[in-house]
């Protein structure tokens, strides 16, 4: 199979195989008993010897219980809170769903942040330190995907609106996540459950075409 495509993509490109891949865009993968790992251990190193969280202590949740933000009344453009979450993104994106709802919390606050948001942040970094080895694994025995969703009603603080939630697993491995605020305010818990239901049924959908094609 990697000789076909190898050689399909050499019709229209100037491609070189090296064998398989250990390292691509900060990301890590391994194989090794039919099963391919991804994760991001060196890049997580980097970023904490950039903030100076080395030697930091370590949490077991990247976001405390009952954390409120509010947009900051005197914001403090000299943190780097607009670059740690752009990198913790990065991160949330390519290998780590479990920090998607806190740096999706996180990133509302990118033109209007102080310390109150700052230390949440470093907080991703503590978590992370504890979890560096965390990845994602994947291995095919069940050709079955797996779709959950849920919400949080009147999560935001600013304006009410709810947050919707979802991931979809095939083989016991998380292929498709995303946590994000809704559009419009719910009027009801069940409304707000709809809304994220909507979203993950355009997803399963997407990945519907994905995997019969």
């Amino acid at each position: 199979m990697v000789d076909l495509l190898h050689n399909h993509l050499s019709k229209h490109l100037n491609v070189k195989y090296d064998g398989i891949a250990e390292n691509c865009l900060c990301i890590e993968f391994n194989q090794t008993n039919g099963k391919i790992t991804m994760s991001q251990s060196n890049y997580i190193k980097e970023l904490l010897e950039r903030y100076n969280m080395l030697e930091c202590n370590t949490v077991s949740t990247p976001m405390a219980l009952g954390t409120k933000l509010c947009i900051a009344t005197t914001p403090d453009d000299k943190l780097p809170y607009q670059e740690l979450i752009s990198s913790l993104n990065y991160l949330t994106v390519c290998t780590r769903p479990d920090i998607a709802y806190s740096i999706s919390k996180l990133s509302q606050y990118l033109t209007c942040y102080d310390k109150s948001h700052w230390l949440p942040a470093k907080r991703v970094l503590r978590y992370l330190k504890k979890t560096i080895n965390y990845g994602l694994v994947f291995e095919l025995y069940d050709k079955l995907v797996y779709g959950y969703s849920n919400s949080d009603w009147g999560n935001s603080q600013e304006d009410r609106k709810s947050y919707s939630g979802y991931c979809f697993m095939l083989s016991n491995s998380v292929i498709s996540w995303e946590s994000r605020k809704q559009k419009t305010v719910a009027l009801s818990s069940t409304e707000s459950e709809y809304m994220s239901l909507s979203d993950s049924c355009k997803e399963a959908l997407y990945l519907q075409n994905c995997y019969l094609s």
